[in-house]
């Protein structure tokens, strides 16, 4: 019964927040959308694997080459952010397209580890967050995971912009990260607008 209810709060959360943004969106479909997350949370389908790869693919890229988008890094990076190349090594799409299902499974128990309730989510909170742990935010955020377990999810979202990488983007050669993370902070602004303070 609890499980029940708390599937039922999930859906009414997830539909005020798709009609807030009726303005691009059709309340039909966000009726749609919430009844579909209600019912993969009831299936116990907590993530989309699929929808994650992509997302991944589109912020990552593709790269058969080992490089490094941050020179100050001791490795190289491959394929879709996968780091921990040699500088020499080269992967073909084919390879990269297999490691990275392979590691999506693995990313989102490591994300589950970390923030358990993030299974709960709404897809785009999902979107945003998997694709800035992908990266080794979350893992590196203390502070902003355990504003997030409190419910002070606004205060995570500022503090989490809070980060070296984040300020000094440009100067360092990762311009492409500062859209990622203020993406999940904006996500978790509007967790907060949806949920608000959580005690």
């Amino acid at each position: 019964m609890v499980e029940g209810l708390g599937l039922l709060l999930e859906m009414v959360l997830f539909l005020r927040e798709r009609l807030a943004k009726r303005d691009t969106r059709d309340n039909l479909q966000a009726v749609q959308e919430a009844e579909a997350r209600a019912k993969d949370l009831k299936e116990g389908n907590y993530w989309d694997e699929e929808r994650l790869i992509e997302v991944i693919k589109k912020d990552e890229g593709y790269r058969s080459k080992a490089y490094k988008p941050d020179p100050t890094e001791k490795e190289f990076t491959i394929g879709y952010g996968f780091y921990g190349a040699k500088k020499n090594d080269i992967t073909t799409r084919e390879d990269a397209d297999k490691k990275l299902a392979s590691e999506v499974d693995k990313r989102i128990k490591t994300l589950e580890g970390l923030v358990p309730e993030s299974k709960y989510y709404n897809k785009d909170l999902q979107d945003a967050m998997f694709s800035v742990h992908w990266r080794g935010d979350i893992a590196q955020s203390d502070n902003t995971r355990e504003l997030i377990k409190k419910g002070h999810y606004n205060e995570a979202a500022v503090e989490f912009l809070r980060h070296e990488e984040y300020d000094n983007a440009a100067a360092l050669g990762i311009p492409g990260i500062r859209p990622r993370m203020k993406r999940f902070s904006d996500e978790l602004k509007r967790l907060h607008e949806i949920r608000g303070y959580v005690p």
